[in-house]
């Protein structure tokens, strides 16, 4: 309240700052109270120079002021502003009339045409160097400098830098796989492996001849013929440094301005995240553009070397790179996009650094079909669905837009090391039509996210938004950058400062894999040994690993054992081949098992008929015969129990026949080789067989009488029988034998026959 206030304060007392008290009259105005000094020059430098008059302001009751002075006196410690008194007059006057008027030195028109000139001459200049740059720009196009001739360029072979996958967008990734490993179930499935393993190896060595062959072809064949045998890419040396050449599928190219344009680009692009482009061979219908070659191949190589393990650092650094290289190409070339990213596209130096290929050959490569289904997996679907179509004449954020879903997928195979679809066994062609298709019934087809479970939070949000169906919804690479940069906490990865653990990890891991190579290599000479000692005899088969010969031997007594199944063929047309197979193998494995617990070494098996020795080639003394005629009882004893599987109530029967006699031993054959017994003494075996009765075991004269010197064997004189030879020979029959005056035999001969303590 103005009016409240203004009422208050009429005649109203205070005292100010200065300790004076000021009174407000009945018109709410305080008078003022004025002070003058006065200098007097004459005594400026005595203590009290300067005397101090009060002007005090009087009023009467009409309010009209005035103003009285008294001289108070000297004023005490009174300082001089700047050290000196004021003057009386300023030093031009008061209206400057003690000082001459200055004249400008130039008049405003004047000024004008300086400005005017100064405008035009940097126009003129400007426009100048523009010209000027045109002109060196259209020189720079018109030189072909990127132009590289066929005679610089020295072709390598392929096979010096490892394999490569045939028909991919990059060498080093040209025939990488996953390795396979196969589980050891058993001895079964060993042999089974080793068999697959020769067959593979048998595989290899043939595809490397035929490559031999074919290279050799190739060199003798002209120059021509050999560029013509180049399909796709082709390492080269190119002034001393390797070179990656890539075709360019066409009868001819004719440069036009846009395509010099392209090339120009791609040569004045300088990136630590792009791979430097080298020139171009365009000569006919050989047409190659030239990059460098990356040492470490490919990120699809790395992604899919299952025996190179990548941790949280590596994974994260090539998720940067690859932004890194993004971001110079959207924000920083004038390509202003990539329209091909994956991860055959990624070039690994040797600092392991991802560097970008394959962008801005567009208009090169319009009309080239874009090739396999598998290379297009990358690729949006906005754009599948536009394709042939000439990304160039694509507006730049649409193409953009869709690098940003291929940025995404090579995240996910970065984290996921399982391609770019996942572990999905669907057809590539099946995928890209599915791709195309959009949104069916509210759903729409993308690589399984779980596959990255593991990966982080980060990771999976951006993979889930660069996949959107919408490309307008999905985020720009400043905000992919951003996002990445917080997986890694803010902080900035350096794979060069990760070297040095990278390398002791690496040592380990080189460790590691030494000896689970050794480990399996060991497994695998095991396979081989046991799949050799089924084929051979130990000692024979020592011999041949320790690369001797193996010659044939006289032994001038051993026992050898023949036996068949009465009704074999009877049996045989009740049964399928299967069943027969079956019943063989489980009554052989019984076999196996008998004789392994007597000194007798299994020579073969022939349809339904058993053979095995002793004394060989190992000997035993004369207690071969003793060893042949124990297990032949027990495998009488074993057929007495034996059920066949799909006939239970038939009953199998043996016949049995043994001789003893000299024999000459040897190896035969270099596949599948076979340890043979020759002479005499293996055909009049196979007639005491032949000769004999079921469920009996006949034995030759000689057989007979080396028995009885081992003792502990039960025998009958069964008389004369005819051979097939129309020869008559005396023999008997074996009835029962004593086993432990067989082990004590054995405890006695152990220091004479060492071999025997297996038994």
């Amino acid at each position: 309240n103005g009016t409240a206030v203004a009422n208050h304060i009429k005649n109203y007392s205070y005292t100010t700052v200065t300790d004076v008290v000021s009174h407000l009259r009945d018109n709410g105005v305080a008078p003022d109270r004025y002070y003058l000094w006065r200098g007097f020059p004459s005594i400026l430098t005595a203590d009290k120079s300067v005397i101090m008059a009060e002007t005090v302001p009087t009023y009467d009751a009409s309010s009209v002021y005035n103003y009285s002075s008294a001289w108070l006196g000297d004023a005490a410690n009174f300082s001089i502003l700047l050290g000196k008194w004021p003057q009386a007059v300023p030093p031009c006057g008061f209206e400057n009339e003690k000082c001459p008027p200055t004249t400008p030195p130039f008049t405003d028109a004047e000024i004008a045409v300086i400005v005017a000139s100064a405008v035009a001459a940097a126009v003129l200049i400007g426009v100048s160097l523009y010209i000027w740059r045109w002109i060196r720009y259209e020189r720079r196009l018109e030189s072909d400098y990127w132009s590289i001739e066929r005679q610089e360029i020295t072709l390598m072979d392929l096979r010096r830098f490892g394999s490569s996958r045939a028909g991919s967008d990059f060498f080093g990734s040209m025939i990488s796989a996953k390795s396979s490993v196969f589980d050891d179930d058993g001895p079964a499935k060993g042999t089974l492996e080793f068999y697959h393993q020769n067959i593979k190896r048998e595989a290899k060595l043939r595809k490397r001849k035929l490559a031999e062959n074919t290279i050799k072809k190739a060199a003798n064949r002209g120059e021509d013929d050999q560029w013509d045998a180049i399909e796709d890419n082709q390492l080269a040396r190119f002034q001393g440094q390797l070179v990656i050449l890539r075709r360019i599928n066409k009868s001819s190219l004719r440069l036009t301005r846009e395509m010099k344009r392209e090339l120009d680009l791609l040569m004045t692009m300088k990136d630590d995240n792009v791979n430097m482009f080298i020139g171009l061979i365009n000569e006919g219908h050989h047409i190659f553009t030239v990059s460098v070659f990356g040492p470490r191949k490919s990120l699809d190589d790395l992604l899919r070397n299952t025996d190179l393990r990548l941790d949280r650092m590596f994974k994260i650094s090539f998720a940067e790179d690859v932004i890194k290289g993004m971001r110079y190409l959207h924000m920083k070339s004038k390509i202003g996009f990539h329209g091909n990213l994956k991860s055959t596209n990624c070039i690994v130096d040797a600092y392991w650094r991802i560097k970008l290929s394959g962008f801005g050959q567009h208009q090169m490569r319009e009309g080239v079909q874009p090739g396999r289904d598998e290379g297009l997996l990358w690729t949006a679907p906005e754009i599948l669905r536009l394709l042939p179509s000439n990304l160039a004449e694509l507006p730049r954020e649409m193409v953009q837009r869709a690098d940003i879903y291929s940025v995404g997928t090579l995240l996910y195979e970065i984290y996921g090391r399982q391609g770019p679809y996942g572990d999905d066994l669907i057809d590539a062609r099946e995928i890209i039509s599915s791709l195309k298709a959009g949104e069916v019934d509210g759903f729409i087809s993308r690589p399984a996210i779980d596959l990255i479970q593991k990966a982080p939070a980060q990771i999976r949000d951006i993979v889930n938004r660069c996949w959107l169906e919408d490309p307008r919804k999905r985020p720009n690479i400043n905000k992919i950058k951003d996002k990445v940069a917080k997986v890694n906490n803010g902080k900035r990865t350096n794979i060069a400062d990760n070297i040095m653990e990278l390398l002791d990890r690496y040592k380990n891991n080189l460790s590691e894999m030494i000896e689970e190579r050794s480990k399996d290599l060991d497994d695998e000479r095991r396979r081989n040994e046991s799949l050799l000692l089924q084929l051979l005899p130990q000692s024979v088969a020592e011999k041949l690993k320790n690369g001797h010969n193996v010659d044939a031997t006289l032994f001038d007594a051993v026992s050898i054992y023949f036996s068949d199944i009465v009704g074999f063929t009877s049996l045989s047309s009740k049964s399928t081949p299967l069943q027969i197979v079956n019943m063989l193998n489980d009554l052989y494995t019984r076999f196996d098992a008998v004789i392994d617990k007597f000194d007798c070494y299994k020579i073969e098996t022939i349809g339904d008929a058993y053979m095995y020795v002793s004394g060989l080639p190992d000997l035993n003394g004369n207690y071969h015969v003793g060893e042949v005629a124990g297990a032949a009882l027990e495998l009488l004893e074993l057929i007495s129990v034996f059920e066949v599987r799909h006939l239970p109530d038939d009953k199998l029967k043996l016949r049995i026949g043994i001789h003893t006699g000299p024999v000459v031993t040897g190896v035969v054959g270099v596949k599948m080789p076979r340890y043979c017994l020759f002479g005499e003494t293996v055909i009049t075996a196979s007639m005491m067989e032949s000769s004999g009765e079921p469920m009996r075991i006949q034995l030759s004269v000689d057989a007979f009488k080396t028995l009885t010197m081992c003792g502990g064997f039960s025998t009958e004189l069964r008389g004369d029988v005819t051979l097939k030879s129309k020869e008559k020979m005396r023999s008997y029959w074996l009835n029962s034998y004593n086993a432990e005056y067989r082990l004590d035999r054995l405890r006695d001969d152990l220091v004479k026959y060492p071999h025997l303590a297996r038994i």
